[in-house]
């Protein structure tokens, strides 16, 4: 496919292209957003902002796994998975002088016309971006919140009035034991 020029079809065929594709409309579904940032993107939408670029850099000197960050400046949390280079992935994104072999020009250039990176396997490519707004979140625990004042505010004066009343009650009980006493 990649000697007649299908890059469609090569792009099928490698695994974190399915992955993304997959996983982007499960996002959707879901509500989240899902994005792919990088410090080297082949495709522009996925150049890492400000954000995204201290998580990668996080994620890299870290060794992490995974990364949960608050962005509070968009009241955002977002989910970071890093997505590493493997064996299959140097196909792309490894060393150029391979392309002869593999794609069959001495250009550097991988199956889709991109330059091969001259990656090893482990470097961190990127990460998975799972985002969620903190929006809703914030409105429902207000909304818990106004709940519970407002039971401890109705609480207080159910209280207050009880209290009245047994120290009427006991006011009562004294005065006519008093009365009572002073009768005999």
């Amino acid at each position: 496919w990649a000697n007649e020029g299908n890059t469609d079809h090569v792009m099928s065929t490698v695994p974190i292209i399915s992955a993304m594709t997959s996983i982007q409309s499960s996002a959707e579904e879901s509500g989240f957003v899902f994005k792919v940032p990088t410090l080297t993107p082949r495709n522009p939408a996925n150049m890492a902002d400000m954000f995204e670029r201290d998580a990668l850099i996080k994620l890299n000197d870290s060794n992490l796994e995974e990364l949960i960050a608050f962005d509070e400046a968009h009241n955002t949390v977002h989910y970071f998975r890093p997505v590493r280079m493997s064996e299959s992935c140097l196909k792309c994104h490894g060393e150029p002088s391979t392309s002869k072999e593999l794609w069959g020009n001495d250009k550097g250039l991988d199956g889709t016309g991109f330059e091969m990176e001259n990656s090893s396997v482990g470097d961190l490519k990127g990460a998975f971006e799972i985002v969620s707004s903190l929006d809703q979140a914030d409105a429902d625990a207000a909304a818990a919140m106004a709940k519970a004042t407002n039971f401890a505010i109705v609480s207080l004066i159910v209280c207050g009035l009880l209290s009245l009343v047994i120290l009427k009650s006991v006011q009562l009980d004294v005065r006519q034991n008093a009365c009572q006493i002073g009768n005999e």
